[in-house]
């Protein structure tokens, strides 16, 4: 879960969607795993309806920052990450993604408790408190965070889709093995105990 969350949706909207600058900053901790990634974007009343989104984005009067002021839920790798891709809606109207890095003030990630069947995984909520994101790491186009969202969820669903089968091989094939070595065990125990 932390892999995929980081090489996936974590990481990839800054693939996709990141200016050159962005790009070049970012991506060598990332990929080389020297930093890691979290995507924000389900709220406690939007998990699976994105776009009704209750986190603001307010331009500061220098015109230098955006203000994000909210509540972001269930972020797997929330409470380590070293870049957060975070979707809010600037002046409440224009869903917008940006990138944040966590040493920024004003961020909080809370540890909350272990996914189902992932018991050393946390997923977080993280508060946005006046959080100040420098106006140059808006991802894509202002209004245009859908087009973001939606494309990495995508792309995300199919990666994990294959992970999952690769990982069911992998049981499949230490099962296949296990039983049999028990098979041949109890066969050598019958064996030497007639």
């Amino acid at each position: 879960m932390t892999h995929g969350a980081h090489a996936g949706i974590g990481t990839l909207p800054i693939v996709y969607f990141g200016t050159e600058a962005q790009k070049k900053k970012y991506l060598p901790k990332l990929a080389t795993a020297s930093g890691s990634a979290a995507y924000c974007l389900s709220e406690p009343q939007a998990g699976s309806d994105a776009q009704n989104s209750l986190t603001r984005a307010e331009l500061n009067k220098e015109g230098t920052h955006y203000i994000l002021n909210g509540q972001k839920m269930w972020i797997t790798n929330g409470g380590f990450a070293d870049v957060y891709i975070v979707f809010a809606k600037i002046d409440g109207e224009k869903f917008t993604a940006f990138h944040r890095r966590a040493h920024f003030s004003r961020i909080q990630a809370r540890q909350r408790r272990a996914q189902d069947g992932h018991p050393r995984q946390l997923d977080t909520p993280i508060f946005l408190e006046n959080c100040k994101v420098p106006k140059e790491n808006l991802l894509h186009e202002v209004g245009r965070g859908h087009i973001v969202a939606f494309n990495i969820l995508n792309a995300g669903a199919f990666t994990l889709g294959a992970s999952c089968v690769g990982g069911s091989k992998h049981v499949l094939m230490t099962s296949s093995k296990y039983a049999k070595g028990g098979a041949k065990r109890l066969e050598n125990r019958l064996a030497t105990s007639a």
